[in-house]
């Protein structure tokens, strides 16, 4: 059993976006996933990160890594590399029964890491072994699977369970707009709403994350959770009314 030091344990909270070619998304297919790293025309978009010790999780920041600020798809993932490996440094020294990084999400398990590793791997951006080690060698915390004990009443056995039921569950009401809705954004170089659109979900993940932990925690746990949730509320409810910032950008050049 992993032991889970208070200042020896690094999360990295994240979620992917990828690109799925029109011709390719409604094809004869029966995996629900569309986006597929090994078909052509499909490419990691870049996604939102926000790496902190889980014991601390105060004011945690959020970043963005896209394609767009890099001149292609392999710059990206080199960039995204680095930073799974800068969230492995923090724990450099650790004692062998000491806990990995922690990688936590909805979905990572079926999407985000196999997806980021196939890419990493069809570009070569570093050895195969070091590849496997970095992205393949943490530790999970899907939340799909973490949310059944929340949700039995879903489904009448055990099964993942989605962004919004888990939002519907420990947030609000809030709702969590399909992948379809990230591809329409990029046909139309509506890149400023990729981002936004992403980085509220990572906020979502972390409250989420936080509110699971409350559940059973202290009183002072409870309020910071009530805090991030009307801190999502707001932000929601601003992106609605103002609408996501425009930019556009060269979809040709990004493979």
């Amino acid at each position: 059993m992993a032991r889970l030091h208070p200042d020896k344990t690094t999360i990295l909270f994240f979620d992917l976006e990828a690109y799925v070619p029109e011709s390719l998304r409604s094809r004869p297919r029966i995996p629900s996933l569309a986006a597929n790293p090994h078909l052509p025309g499909v490419y990691l978009l870049g996604g939102a990160f926000c790496c902190c010790n889980p014991f601390q999780i105060k004011s945690p920041e959020t970043l963005g890594h896209w394609i767009w600020e890099y001149a292609s798809e392999r710059e990206l993932l080199t960039a995204i590399y680095s930073l799974f490996q800068t969230a492995w440094e923090t724990l450099k020294g650790k004692e062998k029964h000491e806990a990995d990084l922690i990688l936590a999400g909805v979905g990572i398990g079926t999407f985000d890491i196999p997806f980021l590793y196939s890419r990493a791997l069809i570009h070569e951006i570093a050895p195969p072994e070091n590849l496997y080690e970095t992205f393949c060698c943490c530790r999970v915390l899907d939340l799909a699977s973490a949310g059944i004990g929340y949700l039995m009443d879903l489904h009448p056995i055990p099964h993942p369970v989605t962004h919004t039921d888990l939002l519907k569950r420990f947030i609000g009401n809030e709702r969590k707009a399909g992948g379809g809705v990230v591809w329409d954004m990029a046909d139309s170089g509506n890149t400023g709403a990729i981002e936004e659109r992403t980085i509220l979900e990572v906020e979502q993940i972390i409250a989420i994350y936080q509110a699971m932990i409350a559940l059973n925690g202290s009183a002072s746990e409870k309020s910071g959770v009530l805090a991030m949730r009307e801190s999502l509320r707001y932000t929601a409810l601003l992106w609605e009314w103002t609408g996501p910032h425009t930019t556009s950008w060269d979809w040709s050049a990004s493979r």
